[in-house]
């Protein structure tokens, strides 16, 4: 019976260790700000840390950030230290509806000298969308 418990605890103190991650994705600016008017181009710099063994691939021109529209993506030159590359990448999307949104996760492909591939995700970018009138847009017939 002990050494049931001794693998379980075995098991368990495995499943808690985590792997060190080959990258690190963040979100460093949203501009013009969390707050937009409708219709604003919205834009997210992502920095993308990763080995010097990955390159990233440039989204999709097909990138779906629904219910935001997807317009472009710019891929930045990398820049290397040592063993460590930093990417950067600007996505540029729009909204045509008023509200309280959030920019779903973006996908960013790395892939290593072999072929494998991880997708690395950013985190959901809080924003409001007001409209371009002032005051009550029902008074305006």
């Amino acid at each position: 019976m002990s050494r049931l418990w001794l693998l379980l605890l075995f098991v368990l103190a495995q499943a808690g260790q985590s792997e060190d991650s080959p990258y690190s994705i963040r979100v460093v600016e949203v501009a013009p700000g969390p707050q937009i008017t409708i219709g604003d181009e919205v834009k997210l710099l992502i920095r993308i840390d990763h080995d010097v063994s990955y390159t990233l691939a440039p989204p999709s021109d097909m990138l779906s950030l629904k219910p935001f529209e997807f317009k472009r993506a710019h891929v930045a030159t990398p820049k290397k230290s040592g063993r460590s590359v930093t990417d950067s990448v600007t996505v540029v999307c729009t909204i045509f509806d008023l509200g309280h949104f959030r920019i779903p996760r973006i996908p960013m492909t790395l892939t290593d000298a072999n072929g494998l591939s991880i997708i690395a995700y950013t985190d959901e970018s809080p924003i409001e969308v007001k409209s371009v009138l002032k005051g009550n847009a029902k008074d305006i017939e």
